[in-house]
């Protein structure tokens, strides 16, 4: 095995002679990559059922995709013509790359592990050490061949070691990987020489939430289902997009992102679950119990990491959204994303208040999510430092400000067009109807104190 230091001292002398910050090396880099993944990723997907991986490859190719339509084609306006500024918006800031970027690939995502930070970090201009582990994510190692070979390179090492070279290297600024593929102690002795970056991906089991509002009326629903077994339409549709969903994470590596359990509310159990019943394969066994009838086991079982296939889901009941939110945030290890079948007042309730999830789908489980897990977000692995650059000529620049430049400073206002405003007739309304309530109240009350101090005084003078 090459010696890791001798790598990553090679990666950094790339970045360092400054070629990685060039336009044209970064558009050439990320085509070469989008090409060599598209001519091989079948190959890798092989024959047969595998839908999960088809869907990932898609997916990631997409991502790689977006990068080059993000990067510029040329020096924006005035910057054109100075050709020692690279990457300059129109801003006048210049991107420049953190450094050496440590990416830890995971089996569950053969392609999008190493592909889309990858894509990222030749955007950003940072030099890429890629770590493989056996089977399909050394698939990385035969695109590595068509890009610069000085600038990404990648090594199958081990976890132990990966502890040690962060432990002992000064040039990786930054490290990205999931919480199961990174060390358990991360002491990174480059943190006191520069800037570093740790992206801990989470990689908890995601939930498929539904909630009782997916129905108009509730009651009708259970006294149907009870008298004459009819399934809502809404259920039914909504059964139908899980299991297409569900069967994604069957599979001993299945993407992250795919739903491994269902939280699903106590008044509208009964016909779905039998309507996913139907739906899904004969091989999937589904059980349903509730949430809190067994606590404590549906957190260990949740909290461990799935080993091998697996074709069986567990529905937990549950009594509020509420409880949902509270079981998936502090009770089992963080999704990458969750899945929220509800009414769209309930949905953004849940939107505010489960912040700590990354991802949330509103009655949709949306494709990048289900393929990427939590490699969806790419923009996670843009690690970039901003450098503002002033550009003028040999001219004096006014260091003095004036009151007609004070008042001369513009701020935007809102404008709302009539009936349909977002501060209900105004503030200004508002504040002058509070005082005119204020007035009118406080003068009703002290003429009834007064009456009563009249009637009073009366009564006792007889």
């Amino acid at each position: 095995m090459t010696d890791i230091s001798y790598i990553l001292e090679e990666l950094n002398s790339a970045r360092v002679d400054g070629r990685l910050d060039n336009l044209a090396f970064k558009h050439k880099q990320l085509y070469a990559l989008f090409a060599a993944i598209q001519d091989g990723g079948p190959a890798v997907v092989g024959n047969g059922d595998h839908s999960q991986l088809l869907l990932e490859l898609e997916m990631t190719l997409r991502s790689i995709s977006d990068a080059l339509v993000s990067l510029p084609n040329d020096l924006p306006g005035k910057h054109t013509s100075d050709n020692f500024l690279k990457d300059v918006d129109t801003r006048g800031n210049r991107r420049t790359g953190l450094g050496v970027i440590m990416v830890l690939a995971d089996e569950a995502h053969p392609f999008a592990s190493w592909a889309i930070p990858l894509s990222q970090a030749i955007a950003e201009g940072n030099p890429c050490f890629i770590v493989t582990q056996t089977g399909r994510t050394m698939f990385a190692e035969t695109c590595l061949q068509n890009l610069d070979r000085t600038a990404f390179q990648s090594q199958q090492i081990g976890k132990q070691q990966v502890e040690k070279i962060l432990g002992e290297s000064t040039l990786i600024r930054g490290v990205i990987g999931t919480a199961g593929r990174l060390p358990d102690q991360v002491v990174v002795r480059s943190a006191s020489e520069g800037s570093f970056v740790l992206v801990s991906l989470k990689n908890g089991p995601v939930p498929v939430v539904i909630d009782q509002s997916v129905v108009t009326n509730v009651v009708s629903v259970q006294q149907n289902y009870k008298e004459r077994g009819i399934i809502p339409t809404a259920l039914s549709s909504i059964a139908g997009q899980v299991a297409e969903a569900i069967q994604l994470g069957g599979e001993e590596k299945s993407s992250l992102g795919a739903p491994r359990y269902v939280l699903l509310h106590e008044n509208v159990a009964p016909p779905f679950e039998e309507a996913i019943r139907t739906i899904l394969s004969p091989a999937w066994k589904v059980q349903c119990e509730a949430l809190e009838a067994d606590y404590e086991k549906a957190k260990s079982i949740l909290g461990t990491p799935k080993s091998g296939k697996s074709k069986y889901l567990t529905i937990y009941t549950i009594r509020s959204i509420d409880e949902a939110m509270d079981f998936i945030q502090n009770e089992v290890p963080l999704p990458p994303a969750a899945y929220l079948f509800s009414s769209r007042r309930f949905g953004g309730y849940v939107f505010t208040h489960m912040s700590s999830v990354p991802a949330l789908g509103l009655n949709a489980t949306p494709r990048e999510n289900l393929a990427l897990g939590p490699y969806a977000d790419s923009t996670l692995f843009a690690l970039s430092s901003q450098k503002s650059i002033t550009i003028s000529g040999l001219q004096r620049t006014r260091l003095s400000s004036t009151i007609n430049d004070i008042e001369g400073i513009k701020a935007r206002r809102l404008v709302q067009a009539p009936g349909n405003r977002i501060d209900f007739f105004g503030g200004g309304f508002l504040f002058a109807g509070s005082l005119a309530a204020s007035v009118v109240l406080g003068s009703f009350g002290y003429g009834v104190y007064k009456i009563a101090c009249y009637t009073w005084t009366a009564w006792k003078s007889r």
